[in-house]
């Protein structure tokens, strides 16, 4: 029989635990985290190479012992569903969600009754590896446009389509991380960038394509889409006001461009670095046709078409970063600014918090605009706490106290839940980031319950978040 070893990687001085025998096993410790070293079967090494750069988090504990336990990796039987992150690791069927400007991120996003308010959290909630595909579709939001950043740097394998089932507005900018593999397909959506690159793929694993869709960028220095690594292809889409240029490929990226048209564009195609570009059909108006530099390959040809203008609505982006240390210990703040504290006005729990945006830098990059929409990147330490997935509370915050109802976690539906190193991007209103532009509040504060499990979401945590907002 077999015998593997799971170093307590997390806890010091405790012994490794040796895993047992026959056709299945468990093992369990005080640690969150464990990782396969010693192996002697196959299955178990082919598992261990997927999940290499990964911390496997154990979603169940003894109440009575308060040990972790895992029932997800089986010898010489089937191999169970093993949660890395919060999440699945393998589908097991196809999957499908739903999004919705009606909807909110508390909601299960499975049926069209209770869609998600956000693409990207319905794309967090698929199963690490969707071997029989995935769908999300999108309903047009009432609002007329869905504002997010749509950066995907979570694992995720599969066959995916997110799909417009009305031509949807979609204001902000997306990247695929270098953990993202499989193919993924955007369907009749129209891409309003915010920033110098709406679309950028650096996973060199992902295969990303865009059907009739509309990429609107907003002059110069803007390019429509860069391939850092991997495939991106673009088919039946047009192309306006990018001035830098519409499709761009580094280094090792492939991209490819058919039955294109757009105008205002910089150059059409561009490959650098030993990339490779393809064209057929027809390519949008630019003022180069195509560029290739320093060992980059352009194959085939095409005829400039301009197609129907579509305008850019003028909105842009600006990120925000913050990071502060609590310790559980003394229930005392690491760093200044004093803590935030107060009372929940309908448990009557005590919380404790700090300060994740100061005003001072929102009012000053922020002078003169207009702050339309934004999100918050909450993210929970690895290894934090003993339950799965714990709320998070965001409140504006005065000099002494909360004001008004949290802004995340509150009667708006856009509850954040996380897994341990798992991290959000919950949306928070317009009105919100103005209040602190104005400098009516002091800022954003995270809060927690003093009591129960909890507060381990913070202990001994350096905290880091990102507020992103966009403004015309």
């Amino acid at each position: 029989m077999s015998r593997f070893i799971i170093p307590n990687r997390n806890v010091k001085g405790l012994p490794n635990n040796v895993l047992g025998y026959g056709q299945g096993f468990t093992f369990t410790s005080t640690a969150g985290y464990q990782r396969i070293t010693d192996f002697s079967d196959l299955a178990l090494k082919t598992l261990n190479d997927q999940l290499e750069q990964l911390w496997v988090r154990t979603q169940s504990r003894d109440p009575q012992t308060g040990d972790y336990s895992t029932t997800a990796l089986m010898v010489g039987a089937e191999l169970a569903n093993p949660r890395i992150m919060g999440r699945a690791m393998f589908a097991g069927k196809p999957q499908v969600r739903y999004v919705s400007s009606a909807g909110n991120d508390s909601n299960d996003g499975l049926t069209e009754q209770t869609p998600f308010c956000s693409i990207l959290c319905a794309l967090q909630s698929l199963p690490m590896i969707c071997d029989q595909g995935a769908v999300i579709y999108c309903d047009a939001p009432s609002s007329g446009r869905y504002f997010e950043r749509l950066w995907a740097s979570i694992p995720l394998c599969g066959d995916l389509r997110i799909v417009g089932r009305q031509r949807v507005t979609f204001v902000g900018s997306i990247r695929f991380g270098p953990a993202f593999t499989g193919t993924i397909a955007f369907e009749n959506f129209v891409f309003q960038g915010t920033c110098e690159e709406l679309v950028e793929v650096v996973s060199p694993g992902a295969s990303v394509s865009f059907h009739t869709c509309d990429f609107v960028m907003g002059g110069d220095g803007c390019r429509g889409i860069l391939a850092r690594g991997g495939s991106v292809a673009a088919l039946g889409c047009g192309f306006y006001g990018c001035g830098l240029g519409a499709i761009e490929a580094w280094d090792m990226g492939r991209i490819g461009m058919h039955n294109c048209v757009g105008s205002g564009n910089g150059f059409a195609l561009k490959a650098e670095g030993c990339a490779i570009a393809v064209q057929s059909g027809t390519r949008p108006v630019a003022v180069t046709p195509s560029i290739a530099q320093e060992g980059g390959v352009i194959l085939g040809t095409a005829t400039a078409s301009a197609g129907t203008a579509v305008t850019h609505l003028g909105y842009r982006e600006r990120v925000f970063s913050s990071t502060a240390t609590m310790s559980a210990l003394d229930l005392e703040f690491l760093e200044d600014p004093s803590p935030a504290q107060g009372k929940d006005r309908v448990t009557g729990k005590e919380y404790k918090g700090y300060w994740v945006f100061d005003s001072q830098d929102v009012i000053t990059q922020l002078s003169g605009k207009t702050p339309v929409a934004g999100r918050i990147q909450l993210k929970r330490k690895p290894g934090a706490g003993t339950k799965d997935r714990v709320k998070v509370y965001l409140y504006l915050h005065s000099h002494t106290g909360p004001m008004g109802d949290a802004v995340v976690g509150g009667p708006l539906g856009n509850v954040a839940s996380l897994a341990p190193d798992e991290s959000q991007w919950a949306p928070v209103t317009s009105a919100s980031i103005q209040a602190i532009q104005s400098g009516y509040t002091r800022g954003y504060a995270v809060y927690s319950p003093i009591s129960g499990e909890e507060l381990e979401f913070y202990s001994q945590a350096e905290y880091p978040a990102d507020l992103w907002v966009v403004y015309q």
